[in-house]
């Protein structure tokens, strides 16, 4: 139909595990995925735990292994105009 496939891993609070989030990424390009949209781990954003947080994204990034395109959510209500820049 031309109309790409897309999903939310780690939806709502991106509190899943990164194990996780790789698992689901690599489930949904596998049943036809084009486009992952992964919620960035607020509490760890939130904690300052940067180095967290890139490891995470980087998991879904490389699980995607190119075969789909990635965004990061990163739940703008539920931040500081601090916390957003950082993000």
């Amino acid at each position: 139909t031309g109309v790409d496939v897309s999903t939310v891993i780690g939806f709502p609070l991106g509190a899943n595990t990164t194990a996780v989030k790789a698992f689901e990424t690599n489930d949904a390009i596998e049943n036809g995925a084009t486009e992952v949209d992964m919620v960035i781990n607020i509490a760890a954003l939130k904690d300052g735990e940067y180095d967290a947080v890139e490891q995470d994204i980087r998991a879904v990034v490389d699980a995607a292994k190119g075969k789909a395109l990635v965004k990061v959510i990163i739940e703008t209500c539920l931040l500081t105009d601090e916390v957003k820049v950082k993000a």
